[in-house]
């Protein structure tokens, strides 16, 4: 686990349109991207599957030996959960700080959402094996902190109830239906194999949760509206 930091402006005053920052952790050490067991068990995973990989496997694949495997992780979930949250730590980190550089409540959506493309483009194959192989493991643990990944996400949306102009109507789980009905797309489609325009996504999914909380002129507006 990791250790949440605050981040974005302090001290800002909430009220029509206005949110306050999320929070975001630290950068991941070592970077999951780069260090070789890491993108080695990710890799190993997607390739053959969670019940094919083994810890040789991945230790050659990392170019590295089993000992050295051994006094890092106890076993091939230990190091594939550790890889999934360090990655995770890196998308909480670039969407939150998104977010956080943007006062009013939809532009900072809009932009959090346009740089979760960014994310999911640059970073296709940890997204994969956090939607697949990763639910696969034994370990329940596993479960849980992709659904900590998921209730982060809400909360972004769950901004949008300081913006509203009615909160008291918008109903609890609201931020939960919208956040995952919208990470459901990217899901299916990554199971599937399937093309998906992310913009077009992006787009589609910003007008339904703009117009649950700021109505349907704010949405309609936000099918025009371009990145930050």
């Amino acid at each position: 686990m990791w250790t949440r930091l605050g981040a974005g402006p302090r001290g800002r005053r909430t009220g029509r349109g206005l949110v306050r920052p999320v929070e975001i952790p630290p950068a991941p050490a070592p970077d999951p991207f780069t260090d070789p067991l890491s993108v080695a068990v990710v890799a190993e995973m997607l390739d053959r599957g969670y019940a094919e990989t083994t810890v040789a496997g991945v230790a050659s694949r990392a170019g590295v030996p089993v000992v050295d495997f051994r006094r890092r992780f106890r076993d091939l979930d230990h190091c594939a959960l550790d890889a999934y949250e360090r990655g995770a730590a890196d998308f909480e980190r670039r969407i939150g700080g998104a977010f956080n550089d943007h006062p009013d409540w939809q532009t900072a959506l809009r932009a959090a959402a346009y740089e979760a493309v960014d994310w999911l483009r640059e970073h296709a194959q940890m997204a994969r094996f956090g939607n697949t192989e990763l639910l696969r493991m034994r370990d329940e643990i596993a479960k849980v902190r992709r659904e900590e990944v998921f209730r982060w996400c809400t909360e972004l949306v769950e901004r949008g109830r300081e913006a509203a102009p009615d909160p008291d109507r918008l109903p609890e789980g609201t931020a939960i239906v919208a956040a995952g009905s919208f990470l459901q797309l990217f899901a299916v489609r990554q199971q599937q194999g399937g093309e998906l325009d992310l913009e077009a996504a992006v787009r589609e999914a910003l007008y339904a949760v703009v117009r649950t909380y700021l109505g349907e002129d704010a949405a309609r507006a936000e099918l025009s509206l371009t990145r930050p």
